[in-house]
């Protein structure tokens, strides 16, 4: 019996003659016709890349969700039918905005949507730090430090690190957090000594860096610095330790009681010390340093700039973090090293100069083997207000936050060039954007077991007699930020990015446009097995440049990781994706143009089919070793690690 027309499908009529889900008609894009059949056909310049002609096959399409205008456009234009049904089963593709509206499909694989299955932990900001910080060596190059403070062991190694970064501050800048409470002026550095003379290395049963209330008063400010909910469920415990701050002899073995001497015996040496100290503390990404000891607080599962804050000072994170409610749960919340020397451009209206960051597009068309593209032209977003810190505190958010806008601020790359010398575009070339580039194939191959092991799992739990498709494609933003030295650091990674359907700006519009439909091009031919992807022994043989030699040496670029990285005393071992991302092919490192139908798309990864039963071994182990689920350790709460790390009684 014929299946019923439903509501907003395309008819029966129509779906046999456009050759649902199989490809029957096929559309011109370029408006050349057929002279023997009198049907449309879209016939592309051939290249070494493809084989032959191809022919893009007419068919229907349903856009679910929001923000997918370019995307209807385009398929519109090449005559593709519109099924309005979002939950319609009658589509050649599919796209949706969100991942859960085409995960549970099963359908034949001859049809396409626009989401992997186990893709979303790229946009999950707590899942993907987990696969990044498999090779935490790996994950500090170019991923800045972050904790999901729901979890009480992450919230305890969140304030040992924010407590060491301070005395490390400290020693640099000469003040604590609160220097015009100090009662000596060199109080938060004889503090700081101390806790870094006593830093242990990271561990299960790691020591709190604070031994008194005086070192807390010196380096951390005066008072208590708990969350007001903490404050009052400890209240016993903060009147003890506020009268022990208070007291200068009931600590007779703190060098921060009235008379001690210096941590040294002497304040001469004490220079001395604190400049060893520095030159051995070694600190994780110093890079991101700054005075202003800011971090960021957010949501681990929003996006579009939603919950982001950038704060400064620990009493204001800790209040922030015990706001934060997302999924039903408090607590949730991520919380990142801020990048406090960002690269700053001059702002239109000659004031002082703002903060930006940008969006790269890049394209996966499979995960094993893993191939993926990137768009060069990215975008960057100016922050709409100059770039300052006042004190502790929230920060301006339209300073700080810059997809947080009460204007249009998107730039394209070559207008942002122009705006800050002749130099910046060699400094993009051959620093930036490679550094950026590893960066992204370091997350996907980082994430790659993850997401073809979920896909796996799915599999195995469908029925025989189901349906095995779709077959998919996706598009991600990911969003990195410019340190003054031009290095990019990945701030997250969004599916379904922004289409720019609001921008002002009459060149993104018309790059978003460009770059959609020659992505959909590109999805639709690798489906039909028409884009032949160079093989990575082709890959290696090519050479860096086009037209140059085999023999000729590349152009010199910076790299984000070295080739024997893996080897290195006391790194990852056997999670060390560097290695990998540092061992491509020579012609991938700045990205390689294949040609049509890629238009200005550059493949940037192309790795070799691996054995499906060692990727699902891997994924096992994987979840086997989650250690940022909650439960772990029924023992330790937010209250204890904050009454043991910032509560700390007096020595006896």
């Amino acid at each position: 019996a014929a299946a019923p027309h439903r509501e907003g499908s395309a008819s029966p009529e129509r779906r046999a003659a456009s050759g649902e889900a199989t490809g029957g008609k096929v559309v011109a894009l370029a408006g050349a016709e057929d002279g023997a059949t009198g049907k449309k056909v879209v016939t592309q310049s051939a290249s070494a890349t493809l084989a032959g002609d191809y022919q893009i096959p007419l068919g229907t399409f349903i856009c679910a969700g929001t923000s997918a205008e370019v995307v209807q456009r385009v398929l519109l234009r090449w005559g593709w039918e519109e099924n309005t049904d979002p939950s319609s089963k009658v589509f050649d593709l599919k796209w949706a905005t969100q991942s859960k509206l085409v995960d549970h499909l099963m359908v034949p694989q001859a049809q396409l949507v626009n989401h992997f299955r186990g893709a979303d932990v790229l946009n999950h900001k707590s899942k993907m730090a987990r696969y990044l910080e498999q090779c935490r060596g790996c994950a500090d190059m170019f991923f800045p430090r972050q904790y999901c403070v729901y979890n009480a062991k992450e919230f305890r190694r969140f304030l040992d690190d924010y407590i060491l970064t301070q005395a490390l501050v400290c020693l640099r800048h000469g003040a604590g957090e609160d220097g015009e409470a100090q009662k000596d002026a060199s109080a938060g550095r004889r503090a700081a000594i101390s806790v870094l003379r006593r830093q242990k290395p990271d561990g299960p049963e790691l020591p709190p860096p604070l031994r008194c209330a005086h070192e807390c008063e010196a380096l951390l400010g005066s008072g208590s610095q708990l969350p007001p909910k903490q404050e009052v469920v400890l209240r016993p415990r903060v009147a003890t330790f506020l009268e022990a701050g208070h007291a200068s002899d009931s600590c007779p073995g703190c060098c921060m009681a009235a008379g001690a001497a210096a941590p040294d015996g002497d304040d001469g040496v004490e220079g001395a010390t604190a400049e060893a100290l520095l030159s051995a503390a070694s600190p994780r990404q110093e890079e991101l340093a700054g005075p202003a000891h800011a971090w960021v607080v957010k949501d681990p599962c929003l996006s579009r700039g939603r919950s982001v804050t950038v704060l400064s000072g620990l009493r204001s994170i800790l209040t922030q973090c015990e706001r934060c409610k997302s999924c039903g749960l408090h607590w949730n919340c991520i919380v990142q090293k801020y990048i406090e020397r960002p690269l700053l451009v001059p702002r239109q209206d000659g004031s002082s100069a703002a903060k930006a960051d940008l969006r790269a597009w890049v394209i996966v068309l499979d995960w094993n083997p893993l191939i993926a593209f990137a768009h060069p032209d990215v975008y960057f977003r100016v922050a709409t207000r100059p770039y300052e810190f006042h004190g502790s505190g929230k920060a301006e958010t339209f300073a700080h936050a810059t997809n947080c806008r009460d204007e249009d601020n998107r730039v394209t790359l070559r207008s942002l060039l122009a705006s800050l010398g002749p130099s910046a575009p060699q400094l993009w070339q051959e620093r930036t954007w490679p550094q950026l580039l590893d960066g992204v194939r370091a997350s996907l191959l980082a994430v790659r077991d993850g997401v073809v092991g979920v896909d796996m799992d799915f599999s195995r739990r469908r029925k025989a007699e189901s349906p095995c498709g779709p077959n998919a494609f996706e598009l991600f933003g990911f969003d990195f930020a410019v340190d003054e030295g031009w290095k990019p650091w990945l701030l997250e990674a969004n599916t379904s990015p922004d289409m720019l359907r609001g921008c002002e700006v009459p060149e993104l519009q018309a790059w978003s446009e460009e770059a959609t439909e020659t992505m959909l091009k590109m999805a639709l031919a690798y489906q039909a097995k028409r884009l032949q992807v160079p093989k990575p022994s082709d890959l290696e043989a090519r050479p860096a440049s086009p037209g140059a030699s085999p023999t000729s040496p590349p152009r010199r670029v910076e790299r984000l990781f070295r080739a024997d990285l893996a080897s290195c005393p006391g790194h990852c071992g056997g999670h060390c994706y560097g290695s990998v991302v540092a061992q491509v092919p020579e012609c991938l490192v700045e990205g390689l143009d294949i040609g049509e139908p890629c238009g200005g798309w550059r493949l940037i990864l192309r790795e070799r089919l691996l054995d499906p039963t060692v990727i699902w071994k891997n994924y096992e182990e994987q979840e086997r070793a989650r250690d940022w689920a909650p439960g772990l350790d029924d023992n330790l709460t937010h209250a204890r690690v904050l009454r043991e790390w910032l509560l700390p009684m007096p020595v006896a």
